[in-house]
């Protein structure tokens, strides 16, 4: 994306949606969010958070991550997104597209790619819009669900579009493919998986759009074997959660010991 990261872990958006947390030491970027323009509550304090002082970097880059409020209209996408680059401008190093919410994921149905990739150029043209009279350019990074039954995890003809309109990133939500049990992400054949489809999905792309992997990943093993598989960045959520595999330690020491295992791979980081 042009940008340089300290090291190649982030925290996914949704684990501090308002931005407002000190981050924790050990990772090199975190996404807030996702941010629309009203608040919603119980899910998002909504753009006006953008505008407290408060915000800490930490000196860990910052995404912050767009998406339509879930009473918007289909065809007001366009105008929530619009708000939300506007009000994100000046705070984000990234800005994530959230398209894997529930009130989003319609637009990913066939019949409905004409409709999503007006869309998309829509964006890319505020985009340049807004680098002209800012005087920054931000780069964007799309957040799209992969299809676990897909070989690449999305139509090929999809991820063509997303090159050619020059996105900076692809934030590739991998999901677990149903199987026994309460936690599928614990079996080794379903990481397998995720690594293989992931593979695909970088090679066919190569460097022309970068990959950043959120999903699944549960523990340094997980994230190690998504960056191998060829991903730019890996996004660690639910694994930070209480009851989570990086939740059961005390965090400080959770996260020295990230930086540590992180430490022989930032200097590699494609950021």
């Amino acid at each position: 994306m042009g940008l340089e990261f300290t090291n190649p872990l982030g925290i996914a958006a949704g684990l501090d949606r308002g931005g407002l947390g000190r981050p924790p030491p050990g990772f090199g970027a975190r996404e807030i969010g996702t941010l629309t323009p009203r608040p919603e509550p119980g899910h998002n304090p909504g753009l006006a958070v953008l505008r407290s002082t408060r915000h800490r970097r930490g000196g860990v880059r910052l995404g912050i991550n767009l998406g339509p409020n879930r009473d918007t209209p289909p065809a007001g996408g366009l105008d929530d997104y619009r708000a939300g680059l506007r009000a994100a401008w000046r705070l984000a190093d990234y800005i994530a597209l959230n398209f894997s919410a529930p009130q989003t994921r319609g637009l990913l149905a066939p019949e409905r790619r004409p409709a999503l990739l007006a869309l998309l150029r829509a964006l890319k043209a505020e985009q340049c819009r807004l680098g002209r009279h800012r005087g920054r350019y931000v780069p964007l990074a799309l957040k799209l669900p992969l299809d676990p039954d897909l070989p690449l995890g999305l139509p090929v003809p999809l991820l063509a579009a997303l090159v050619r309109l020059g996105f900076e990133a692809l934030i590739a939500v991998q999901q677990a493919e149903p199987t026994p049990g309460p936690e599928p992400w614990r079996d080794s054949v379903c990481q397998q998986r995720a690594c293989a489809q992931l593979r695909r999905l970088c090679r066919r792309l190569g460097a022309r759009l970068p990959v950043i992997a959120v999903g699944g990943i549960r523990g340094p093993r997980d994230a190690q074997g998504r960056l191998r598989a060829g991903a730019a960045l890996v996004q660690v959520h639910r694994a930070l959660l209480p009851g989570g595999s990086l939740h059961r330690r005390r965090p400080d020491l959770c996260w020295r010991r990230l930086a540590v295992t992180w430490g022989g791979v930032s200097r590699r980081c494609p950021g």
